[in-house]
């Protein structure tokens, strides 16, 4: 290569050098406070969650994209009213605008809270619809239209008041495993008792796309939420339930193993930290109620116990370890 020719290419290299643009550069200053716009009353959704007690530990709406067009579509749930489906036809940068899609399949009534999932793996989203009474899986269509599919799933939807729902896919099943979470028993008339409900796993067929009769979770502590979850780093989920204390005796948060191909355990690893928790939370309520009854009294307070104060751990005889040696 000639000396000109070197240097001709080299000036088109420093040539294309100087027509990139230059990186973005860090900012210096804060950006302001977020705005907000209520835009509500404009903006196309007209919707009530309504409903008596057993509508209480509801409310939920689902925001996923059921047409392909990158912006966030809505189900909104209602109580004892119907559910809601709304498409988002807001325009880009402009004025929130929705717009409501009746349909029977979507127009459902007791409906608590829904959830976005593709079951079947086909593109398109489809919804679970968490209520009080049968629980219903939607199949995505596209273009926002869905229809029922319990019966071509072969899912049982129960009868129960559901609050909660997770999934996650094991092994080389085809379909995801799901998991329910149930509040207090309904009677037949529909109407709350005092007991917790059983929870719920269903499980993918191995020789069928659909599913097999579920599997009682037992015991249920009343259910709030529910979350599969690799906690420990194994590669396997387990199941994290979360409980409403207001309604067990004796009862606490749980913890389910959920191997692949094999059985739900119900692990004991949450058992001690649940009673130590409201061990804790007990001691340091007291202690604290001591404390400001000693200041009140002018005398001498009793020693508030720090982070590195031990709690005495369960016993076979009394899960609830006694607080009282803290407030001598």
């Amino acid at each position: 290569m000639t000396r000109a020719c070197i240097t001709a290419a080299f000036a088109l290299l420093l040539a294309g050098c100087n027509l990139i643009a230059p990186g973005p550069t860090t900012p210096t200053v804060a950006l302001g406070p977020p705005h907000f716009v209520d835009e509500t009353e404009t903006s196309g959704i007209d919707h009530v969650y309504a409903g008596g007690p057993t509508f209480a530990v509801g409310g939920g709406v689902a925001a996923f994209d059921c047409n392909g067009d990158g912006k966030p579509d809505l189900y909104i749930a209602s109580g004892r009213n119907p559910a809601a489906l709304y498409r988002n036809d807001s325009a880009v940068g402009g004025a929130l605008h929705f717009t409501r899609l009746p349909d029977p399949a979507t127009d459902l009534d007791n409906v608590n809270g829904a959830y976005p999932i593709d079951i079947d793996g086909d593109g398109h989203t489809d919804l679970v619809v968490l209520r009080n009474g049968e629980t219903v899986l939607l199949r995505g269509l596209g273009d926002c239209r869905f229809e029922r599919a319990n019966e071509a799933w072969s899912f049982d939807g129960g009868d129960g008041w559901t609050t909660a729902f997770s999934a996650t896919w094991q092994g080389s099943a085809p379909l995801p495993t799901l998991a329910f979470g149930q509040y207090l028993r309904l009677d037949r008339a529909g109407a709350a008792t005092s007991d917790c409900a059983d929870n719920r796993l269903v499980r993918p067929s191995s020789n069928a796309a659909g599913y097999t009769p579920p599997v009682a979770l037992t015991p249920g502590y009343c259910t709030l939420s529910i979350l599969f979850s690799d906690w420990d780093r194994s590669g396997g989920r387990d199941l994290r339930i979360t409980n409403d204390r207001q309604y067990y005796v004796n009862g606490e948060d749980q913890l389910w193993r959920v191997a692949s191909g094999a059985s739900p355990r119900l692990s004991s690893l949450l058992s001690f930290a649940g009673t130590a928790t409201r061990d804790f939370c007990a001691s340091a309520s007291r202690m604290a109620s001591s404390y400001l009854q000693a200041t009140a009294r002018r005398t001498a307070p009793v020693p508030v116990p720090t982070s590195s104060t031990r709690l005495p751990g369960p016993t076979a005889a009394n899960s609830t370890s006694s607080p009282a040696k803290y407030l001598k």
